[in-house]
């Protein structure tokens, strides 16, 4: 029978790898290291090197440009250099001349994030309880700006996985496990049809069910996010990305709003981000399969991912607001604090469209409609990501177009290859406010921004969940629920996506941050303790890592579906 996570105190001296090894979760059952694993991070969780620079980064050769504390000094003392080195070219999406950053290499690339902002270590160290080892387990970090076609035409990112899992394969004797974080769990989807297919890895229709046992797929927005539009209109996001603590203070003390849009268009990796199965699956203007009784109350929609709001409409929501907030714009630096645009990057777009222009044309926009909208405000981007990404959906792949790797990001235009022995965990948390529609204004050009559009920060209601603009429903924070468990709960149980009938379990994690007795919440450094769910911080969750130690080492069995929230209805 198995039995509650032993408790522990603050510095966790009894990890859930310790306890499952020594039979103290499962009566009877000592859990230890069977399948070879590789682990796939999220965006923006590996370090990057710089290997070749411009003039004003001599010096810093092999210095981790992102993700060390190197990064804020970089900041602080040259952003400019900084912000060159960070970006990619706008038209081909890979490096600038004349600058190359490098992912790191092996555990250390994605373990820890600025200092002791831990990411995968638990994770890591968990597994190490139960026996894994660097000869049974490998962190495959990769370059998260570049696009997935990229990551192989660049750095050969996905041969060398494939080489990977084969050696684990063939030094273990077992089959392999992949288990990707966030955007690294549309890595690993885009790797399984890669890896069969002539046009990638070549491997053959047996290659998947011959090497890989499972895919554990940990908060991945197999669907995309709808944080990622307002990423690529304005540059801003509730979040500012994943990890929110660090990035947020970076944003708010180091980085205008128009630097981050400038640097967002140069990664051509959000495209795999943008929302994908159309109105079908996000709803349109009328309609939202979140949409609740008091959304319907304040006059909108989730189907309405961004919604242009004009003066009458202004009004009512402040009529309604319950708590207004007042939050300054950095668009409001004088000049002298603006940041010059880096060389090879596409230039905000300088048409500042009307107030007239805006609710005549478009209104709101709907997961359809927004990449119309993005053919306006970024031409050249949206071109460029087109060529290797796609954002609808289709029930039939007769076509020979479905062989294009521009549809492997996208698993409601891809088949989840011929593998009947393989498994699908979908694990995830539940309950925390997540991003999930905008309401947004013209603005004003100023001497350091043409950013015509900026969230309307002003409007707020805590009864509709709305937050400075942003409309928020159920999720891990980052990414909603629909997007965390359609596939699992609904798509893979599908036949048209999972020709094969894989077993897909779902498991969610209610997020239910531990409190210290003295009152406090516990610190950044355990970030919500044993019991949270959040995006990142669900990496230390103990019972995600005590299912996660049962599945690699062969307790399959073990880990059954759990549903807390109402994703089977949406």
């Amino acid at each position: 029978m198995r039995q509650s996570i032993p408790d522990i105190l603050l510095f966790e001296p009894t990890r859930p790898g310790e306890a499952l090894r020594r039979g103290e979760i499962i009566s009877g059952l000592n859990v230890t290291a069977k399948h070879p694993v590789i682990l796939v991070p999220g965006v923006v969780t590996s370090k990057l090197e710089i290997w070749e620079g411009k003039p004003c980064a001599n010096g810093d050769f092999r210095t981790q440009y992102w993700g060390s504390t190197k990064m804020v000094e970089s900041l602080l003392l040259n952003k400019k250099c900084w912000l060159k080195h960070i970006a990619l070219n706008q038209t081909t999406g890979l490096d600038p001349e004349g600058i190359k950053l490098r992912v790191a290499d092996g555990m250390a690339a994605a373990d820890y994030f600025i200092g002791d902002y831990w990411v995968w270590d638990r994770v890591i160290h968990n597994l190490a309880d139960i026996g894994y080892e660097p000869n049974s387990m490998h962190l495959a970090a990769y370059d998260w700006r570049l696009a997935s076609v990229n990551l192989e035409k660049r750095d050969m990112y996905f041969t060398r996985l494939k080489f990977q899992i084969e050696l684990f394969k063939q030094s273990n004797q077992e089959k392999v496990y992949i288990v990707g974080h966030s955007m690294g769990s549309i890595v690993c989807h885009f790797f399984l049809k890669w890896a069969e297919s002539p046009l990638g890895g070549n491997g053959g229709p047996n290659w998947v069910n011959d090497h890989i046992q499972g895919f554990v797929n940990i908060a991945g927005p197999l669907l995309g996010v709808p944080k990622t539009l307002s990423a690529l209109i304005s540059g801003e996001m509730r979040d500012t990305a994943e990890l929110n603590t660090v990035l947020e203070y970076i944003k708010e003390n180091l980085i205008s709003t128009s630097d981050l849009l400038r640097l967002f268009r140069s990664f051509s990796s959000l495209a795999s981000m943008i929302p994908k199965g159309s109105d079908k699956i996000w709803g349109n203007t009328t309609w939202a399969p979140e949409d609740t009784k008091n959304i319907k109350k304040a006059t909108f929609t989730h189907g309405k991912l961004v919604d242009f709001v004009d003066h009458e409409e202004f009004l009512e929501w402040l009529a309604v607001s319950k708590k207004l907030q007042v939050h300054i714009d950095d668009d409001e630096l004088v000049v002298e604090h603006c940041t010059a645009r880096p060389e090879d990057v596409e230039p905000i777009q300088d048409l500042v469209l009307s107030s007239d222009v805006i609710l005549n044309t478009t209104q709101s926009l709907t997961s359809e409609t927004f990449l119309n909208f993005l053919e306006i405000i970024a031409p050249k981007y949206l071109d460029k990501i087109s060529q290797h990404d796609s954002w609808g959906i289709s029930r039939n792949f007769s076509s020979d177009q479905y062989d294009h790797p521009k549809y492997w990001n996208n698993p409601l235009e891809s088949q989840l290859p011929i593998a009947p022995d393989m498994k699908l965990f979908s694990l995830y948390g539940v309950g925390k406010a997540t991003e999930r529609s905008y309401a947004y204004q013209t603005s004003v050009a100023t001497d350091c921004s043409s950013i015509p559009f900026r969230l309307a920060k002003s409007l707020t209601n805590e009864d509709a969940l709305v937050s400075s603009g942003i409309r928020m429903t159920d999720g891990d924070g980052t990414v909603p629920l629909l997007s965390n468990g359609f596939m699992g709960i609904k798509g893979w149980k599908d036949p048209i996506y999972n020709p094969s009938n894989m077993t897909s379990i779902v498991r969610e994690y209610q997020h239910l941050p531990e409190i210290l007795g003295a009152g406090g919440t516990f610190t950044n450094r355990l970030r919500g303790g044993r019991t949270t769910a959040d995006h990142v911080d669900i990496l230390g969750n103990h019972d995600l890592i005590a299912d996660l130690c049962l599945i690699v080492s062969g307790n399959e069995e073990q880990v059954t579906e759990q549903i807390f929230s109402n994703i089977r209805e949406l």
